[in-house]
């Protein structure tokens, strides 16, 4: 019966130092002078957000839930905001993009998948031909076209404008392009940039990230690069064995280069015919590319983006 007793005010205790420790740790203050570290976190008051660190290697999904495609503040009011009252380079539920004098507004991609470090993509308003345009760097990869015509699915998703309302607005030396929604629009109300150029409406995916060399299709831009680069060449994944240790070279350890940015360098670079795009970091940071002969048709190889040509054979 004494150990009984001694057993109960033991596990009593200790359910109050847990509720104590869950308590202290889901506070959702920080005062000044307090430090915010990996052990602890904020939580808001009704518990729906959270604020905590998380390290790079983190998956696409945190407590079972799709997570890292995106960072945008939510606003939950906007009755009697004026569009110059925001100045957020984040597309949300009342966002903008612009051109001006002395801001430029666009949205960047991240650097990965999984690190949210700024990208090699962005989406920008182009004030002298009155479109969206999506920038691998300095190179125009897509385009909305003239009234939005390279973005069909938006407009038989959304024709009466209940989710998106489009809106352009002069001010001065400003032009500025906004979309709104409507407050029960807001669920989908967001235009989300992905790490690898592609773009999220609510429910639509802009046609960006497919292109890659000859494709005009969709809103894509044709490549432009040396002459021995010609209409017709493209890239394509295969898979592929080099055929020497000479057929492959590496460039620099750039963390900050993404497989994307290697597309470009090696369209660029006529002696260039791939680049490694295996996602397994199997060659280290920076750019792993193909210069020498190599066979296709076998299974057992490495996934390479390979420029292919419209006039000459792709095996070597």
């Amino acid at each position: 019966m004494l150990i009984s007793l001694k057993l109960i005010v033991l596990l009593r205790s200790l359910a109050c130092l847990w509720i104590c420790c869950a308590v202290a740790a889901a506070r959702n203050t920080l005062n000044q002078g307090e430090k915010l570290n990996s052990s602890n976190q904020l939580v808001s008051e009704n518990g729906s957000v959270t604020l905590r660190f998380i390290k790079l290697e983190y998956d696409r999904t945190w407590d079972d839930k799709d997570f890292g495609f995106y960072l945008a503040i939510q606003y939950t009011d906007f009755i009697n905001q004026s569009i110059d009252d925001l100045g957020h380079p984040i597309c949300t539920s009342r966002m903008k993009l612009g051109f001006s004098r002395e801001r430029n507004w666009s949205l960047s991609s991240w650097l990965s998948e999984s690190i949210p470090a700024p990208g090699p993509f962005n989406l920008k308003w182009d004030p002298f031909q009155e479109r969206l345009v999506i920038s691998l760097r300095d190179r125009v990869v897509w385009t909305s076209g003239e009234k939005f015509a390279n973005i069909p699915f938006l407009v038989l998703l959304d024709f009466y404008s209940t989710n998106y309302s489009f809106t352009k607005v002069f001010n001065g030396d400003d032009e500025q392009y906004a979309y709104y929604t409507s407050r029960d629009g807001r669920k989908y109300g967001r235009v989300v940039m992905k790490y690898d150029g592609g773009v999220r409406a609510g429910e639509v995916l802009l046609d960006s990230y497919n292109c890659g060399g000859d494709s005009t299709k969709g809103g894509c831009e044709r490549w432009d690069g040396p002459k021995c680069r010609s209409n017709g060449d493209k890239y394509e994944l295969k898979t592929v064995p080099p055929t020497s240790q000479h057929s492959t070279t590496h460039s620099t350890s750039n963390k900050s280069l993404t497989v994307y940015d290697c597309k470009d360098m090696c369209w660029k670079d006529c002696q260039c015919m791939g680049v490694y795009a295996g996602d397994d970091n199997k060659y280290g940071p920076g750019c792993h590319f193909l210069i020498g002969p190599y066979v296709e048709g076998i299974f057992h190889g490495h996934l390479y983006q390979i420029i292919t040509t419209r006039h000459h054979s792709s095996k070597f």
